[in-house]
């Protein structure tokens, strides 16, 4: 789709701006096929979803009542109600994550059809403008100039969308890299001490394969925190502060950390990109505000003011070189990006024995 225009008020421009629109018509169409059957998709894994966790639940149940009793089950009824467990929590974790791959497209393609319709309408308005047939229609007085669809703000605009969509895709694979990837690697060298073993004693390969069955769950549980870190299923379904606290719960313990998450636990005066713009960016704050091992504290209040939501995070007992990476935080391109995307501030201050970080968004447009 082509957005060299011919000169305004030339039958060049109005052709070219009637095949726009065309081009526009048939690629919503696409898209509203595509997203059909992704719906059609999301519900089947949806179904499967909750079919697999309730067999996780009957797994859960019946080895918990054989581990109050293992004397009397046979050995092989154990091992095959673990493997049988082991197997249904890893496909459930694998349909979790084409659900949520489903759904990231979907909201993909919303997207996508949302600036397809907008050009469409341009395309059309600008179109009967410079033909005259409708020149006093009321929706031309904000196009005045015929040519605005591809002024220098909407030309320049692409660039930076795929720029800002790229260091996305880098942040991910970064976590992608430091998470699953090295988890993988992990089991698989673990894989080659059981083959090693069995070669050469075979009287340790029991040992060593509940040795690896052990790494592997602690493995998945290490999985799936990396994917709820990159994009929390129930954010939407919670809300922002629910899905904070638990998120936060975790890294606190890991961290050797105390965090409070202070907010309301409805948030739907929030558009649904800067509620995942604020879990980011919150994100990235408590990452540069934490010391680990240092019995960080950070209090973080979340609170709605008149046409603002501002989020207020105090950090005390902070490392040496907190302020500097907070400092890095706030100037980062992506932090930046995130900030301009839903039209808000952030900045930072030092406080005694700790620093302050406070966003303020704009609310009240979904």
């Amino acid at each position: 789709m082509s957005t060299v225009l011919p000169p305004p008020q030339t039958r060049e421009f109005v052709d070219r701006l009637t095949s726009l629109a065309v081009e526009c018509r048939d690629e919503l169409e696409q898209t509203s096929q595509s997203l059909q059957e992704i719906e059609m998709l999301l519900s089947q894994t949806q179904t499967e979803v909750d079919r697999l966790s309730q067999r996780e639940v009957q797994q859960n149940g019946r080895i918990r009542e054989m581990e109050a009793s293992l004397e009397a089950f046979p050995r092989a009824d154990i091992r095959s109600t673990y493997l049988a467990a082991h197997d249904v929590s890893l496909r459930l974790f694998m349909m979790r994550n084409q659900l949520e791959a489903l759904e990231s497209r979907r909201e993909s393609i919303d997207a996508q059809q949302q600036k397809l319709r907008i050009l469409l309408n341009l395309a059309e308005i600008n179109r009967d403008q410079s033909s005259g047939t409708v020149a006093t229609n009321s929706r031309t007085t904000a196009l005045q100039g015929g040519t605005s669809l591809f002024d220098e703000t909407a030309v320049d605009l692409a660039p930076e969308l795929i720029q800002a969509r790229e260091r996305e895709r880098m942040r991910i694979a970064r976590q992608l890299i430091d998470g699953p990837a090295q988890v993988l690697a992990n089991l698989i060298l673990r894989t080659e001490v059981v083959k090693r073993a069995a070669e050469r004693a075979p009287e340790t390969v029991v040992a060593e394969v509940a040795d690896l069955r052990e790494m592997a769950a602690s493995s998945l549980l290490n999985v799936r925190r990396s994917i709820f870190e990159m994009r929390p299923l129930v954010l939407d379904e919670l809300g922002l502060v629910p899905t904070l606290r638990r998120y936060s719960a975790d890294f606190a313990r890991e961290n050797g950390a105390t965090i409070t998450i202070n907010g309301p636990d409805r948030d739907d005066s929030i558009a649904g990109h800067t509620r995942v713009a604020l879990f980011r960016l919150i994100q990235q704050a408590l990452l540069a505000l934490v010391t680990p091992k240092v019995g960080t504290t950070v209090q973080c209040d979340i609170r709605f003011e008149e046409a603002q939501l501002a989020v207020r995070m105090d950090a005390s007992s902070v490392g040496p070189k907190t302020f500097g990476t907070v400092a890095q935080f706030v100037e980062d391109v992506y932090t930046l990006d995130a900030i301009e995307l839903i039209g808000g501030s952030i900045q930072h201050e030092p406080l005694p024995g700790g620093v302050r970080v406070t966003i303020v968004v704009p609310i009240g447009l979904r």
